[in-house]
Formats: structure tokens, C-alpha cells, sequence
């Protein structure tokens, strides 16, 4: 079963620009990954706000991806903070139509 990550984080606004450039260093790093099927991030330096939309094969995939991430410093020197400050939603697929 598929399942979809809704992620919102605000990093400290001093280093919002740093954690934006890691995220996305990290990421396109592990594009390749066969249980990530699709990811997309967002940004508003205004509100210091970076949203991540991705789907993944299963949500230990994920959280794999994220501890990595976090030990590897994708998220500068907010490190394991993030664990607690990070909004992340889990959605599972609902069938569309008749199958």
C-alpha cells in the first residue's frame, strides 16, 4: 500500500536559506530510491516555511529516508529537533471509481 506524506517545517529564519539548500541537496540525492514514487517541495522564505509533499511504497521507507536525513545533517544544525518541531500527516490511498 502507498502512502502519502504531508511534512510543514519552519526553520529559524537566519537559517532558512542553508536548511532550503540541504533539503533539496538531500533529496535530489535519493530521487532514485524505489519506494519514493514522488516528492515535492515548497517554500516561503517570508513566512520561513518549507512544505514537502511526497508518496512513498510504505511508511518505514520513509522514516528510513528521514533518519538519514537528520543524522546527515539535511537540516543543518537543527538536527534532532526537527523530530519534535516537524508537522508530518500520513494519508492512506482511497480508491477512485469502481474497480
Amino acid at each position: 500500500m502507498t502512502v502519502s506524506f504531508h511534512i510543514t517545517y519552519n526553520p529559524v529564519k537566519e537559517c532558512f536559506d542553508d536548511v532550503l539548500k540541504r533539503i533539496q541537496t538531500f533529496i535530489s540525492a535519493d530521487l532514485k530510491n524505489p519506494d519514493r514514487l514522488e516528492t515535492r517541495l515548497f517554500s516561503n522564505r517570508d513566512e520561513s516555511l518549507i512544505r514537502a509533499y511526497s508518496t512513498w511504497t510504505n511508511e518505514e521507507a520513509f522514516y528510513a529516508f528521514m533518519n538519514a536525513a537528520i543524522d546527515q545533517g539535511a537540516f543543518a544544525d537543527q538536527g534532532r529537533v526537527l523530530e519534535q518541531e516537524m508537522q508530518v500527516q500520513v494519508f492512506a490511498p482511497e480508491p477512485l471509481g469502481e474497480d
